[in-house]
């Protein structure tokens, strides 16, 4: 696979979650296939951060100019946070998150000291604590960097990370029959959340780590500007079919 065509299967994972989100509930009333639909855009959506950590990573490795890398980010950003926030309150919008992780890489290389890399690490995690994918997102970005001379096996121990963190807590639920508390699911059972919760992680993360051992360090089709400008432009269609539907 090429980095265009992860691309492609992040943005399509991440329009199925982020519809899954704010329509879970219109979903899980259309009966008899509201909730099966609900299950399969969550297991979709489940392979978009796996992805786009894996990106910046390569990223990272192969830009000629880091700031500028870092600046493109921010500013996708700062466009982005409108939209995100109209749907889901003052949570920094994954693109923060990415450019935490793309901090961790930088001040790996350039930090004099193992203490000063470990203040920008623990500095960028503390960040990140404010943003989609907390603290475990800057995380994998950084995990995929290190082992990425590994092959199959640094992408697999790298989505064992978020894999634990989600699954392991939504199988328990599962088998317990208890409550897992999820923000994603407002309107359905706890059990069900826990559903949609196993299938994001088995079955996206999964997905995702098959799709990044098949890449074979091509680029594929320039259409960087294209990825960049679907995320905020996505999000406000949402938006606005939310406030047209819900």
């Amino acid at each position: 696979m090429s980095a265009f065509t992860l691309k492609v299967a992040a943005i399509i994972g991440m329009t199925c979650n982020h519809v899954a989100n704010v329509f879970s509930g219109a979903f899980a009333g259309c009966d008899p296939w509201g909730a099966p639909a609900l299950l399969v855009l969550y297991a979709l959506g489940g392979m978009t951060f796996p992805v786009m950590a894996f990106l910046v990573s390569e990223g990272y490795a192969h830009t000629s100019n880091v700031r500028r890398y870092a600046k493109r980010l921010l500013v996708f950003a700062l466009v982005s946070q409108v939209p995100f926030s109209l749907l889901w309150g003052l949570v920094g919008n994954v693109m923060f998150t990415l450019l935490a992780g793309l901090g961790i890489l930088y001040a790996r290389d350039h930090c004099k000291s193992t203490g000063a890399f470990a203040t920008c690490f623990c500095l960028a995690l503390g960040i990140s604590s404010f943003c989609d994918w907390p603290v475990i997102g800057p995380l994998m970005i950084f995990l995929f960097h290190e082992l990425r001379g590994q092959g199959a096996r640094g992408v697999m121990l790298t989505t064992l990370v978020p894999l634990a963190s989600t699954g392991v807590p939504a199988l328990a639920n599962i088998l317990t029959g208890g409550s897992f508390p999820s923000y994603s699911l407002a309107g359905t059972t706890a059990l069900f959340t826990s559903w949609c919760e196993l299938g994001y992680a088995c079955v996206g993360f999964l997905f995702a780590a098959a799709f990044i051992t098949r890449y074979r360090g091509r680029r594929g089709r320039p259409l960087k500007w294209f990825f960049y400008a679907y995320y905020p432009a996505h999000l406000l269609v949402i938006a606005a079919a939310a406030y047209l539907i819900l």
